[in-house]
């Protein structure tokens, strides 16, 4: 039980190597930015004391179990500096969580395929977090990580995909999430179509007695396409097979060859039609489904035969980007703060809430941990003085915090 934060991708997807150095630097900022620390002990006159600090960077990586903001301690997280991936484990549910969500968000934005993070198995909607990591680096976001085809792609394979009849109930919306402008709400059609089937879709979609030009239309018309494909009129025994037709596809998407040659190529294999009508409608998964459904095949097994030529296309409308670029947002924005829980964050030059987090001032709380609050506070707090540094007791906690400035 509890909440348990992670990201959808492939196995061998990376961090391109020419992007880590640039990744880790913002991923510690980011950590930092969002009161991620750590928690060493110090013995300070006698008396045992529980500190939290920034981390920084190691050749391991770095790990947290303290945030400021939230003021509480949950299970570990961070960043694997071999593996290059972020990590953690129970969450909970405030400013911890949304700070490792952040994490696992900007993470997909670096990684080499698409990816998704996600909360209990479920992909987050990247959006809020996305903005406040354009809000630290200055830069309008228009990368998702994913869109939503690949994304549905990514849950249906990872070991978190649920039993098949709760899938679309539960992913539906956190994938339509991703579906913004034309190009992602088409992906999520096409991801709708996979999971009910292409009948059952054009019910829905409300496409049984379609427009001409409608998707219904197109999905139909692909229909009766391979039907007569496969089951040719006159009965004369020259019955087409789905391997003609997934070569036709493969060689489409593998080659620089154009519609008009497509069509071409189809109609030499004796299926008319079948390249216009595939290139019209767009939708590489709907049209693989298509030929599932005809020939009684595993759609998931034919669609990994050409995946990955239809991504390296480009002859699709993809679902990628954000048709808008995302306009940034501050921590205090993102993390629902007031200016007064941003005191670590002054940098003494005026500026409250600096853009980029570069090298803001240490910052130590020191939390009482001996049963003698008022006696460790008085001496703490002196020694705080000795350092120019000052101290501010806190009645909601135990103990008290010592805070750079």
């Amino acid at each position: 039980m509890g909440t348990f934060a992670g990201i959808f991708k492939k196995p061998e997807a990376k961090i391109p190597t020419d992007k880590v150095e640039e990744f880790e630097q913002r991923l510690e900022q980011l950590f930092w930015a969002g009161g991620m620390m750590e928690m060493p002990y110090v013995s300070m006159f006698g008396v045992n004391i529980e500190t939290i600090r920034r981390p920084v960077m190691t050749e391991e990586g770095v790990d947290y179990t303290y945030n400021y903001f939230e003021d509480d301690s949950w299970e570990n997280a961070g960043y694997n500096r071999e593996k290059h991936r972020v990590y953690s484990e129970k969450v909970g549910w405030s400013k911890f969580n949304a700070v490792v969500r952040a994490a696992y968000v900007l993470e997909a934005m670096y990684l080499d395929g698409p990816a998704a993070a996600k909360v209990n198995g479920k992909p987050v909607d990247p959006r809020w977090a996305a903005s406040w990591i354009a809000g630290l680096f200055g830069e309008p976001v228009t990368d998702k990580g994913t869109g939503p085809w690949d994304l549905y792609e990514l849950i249906h394979k990872s070991d978190s995909y649920l039993p098949e009849d709760a899938v679309w109930d539960e992913m539906q919306n956190p994938i339509m999430n991703y579906a913004d402008g034309e190009a992602g709400y088409t992906e999520w059609l096409s991801a709708a179509a996979v999971e009910k089937g292409t009948v059952e879709f054009a019910k829905e979609i409300g496409s049984e007695d379609p427009k001409e030009g409608s998707i219904g239309w197109w999905v139909n018309g692909l229909r009766n396409i391979l039907h007569k494909f496969h089951f040719p009129e006159g009965g004369n025994g020259n019955v087409g097979t789905a391997e003609t037709v997934m070569e036709l596809l493969k060689k489409y998407y593998d080659t620089d060859m154009d519609e008009k040659e497509f069509e071409k190529e189809c109609q030499k294999a004796g299926i008319q039609l079948f390249g216009a009508v595939t290139a019209s409608l767009d939708m590489p998964p709907i049209v693989v489904k298509l030929i599932a459904e005809e020939y009684g095949l595993d759609f998931w097994k034919l669609w990994d035969e050409i995946s990955e030529l239809v991504r390296e296309s480009g002859k699709h409308r993809s679902g990628e980007a954000w048709e808008e670029p995302l306009q940034p947002i501050s921590t205090m924005d993102y993390l629902n703060l007031r200016e007064d829980d941003m005191i670590p964050y002054w940098d003494g030059t005026g500026r409250q809430f600096p853009t980029v987090v570069a090298d803001p001032p240490a910052a130590e709380i020191f939390l009482d941990d001996s049963g003698s609050a008022r006696k460790a506070e008085r001496s703490a707090c002196h020694a705080a003085e000795l350092h120019g540094i000052g101290c501010k007791p806190e009645a909601e906690r135990k103990g008290f915090r010592i805070l750079g400035g």
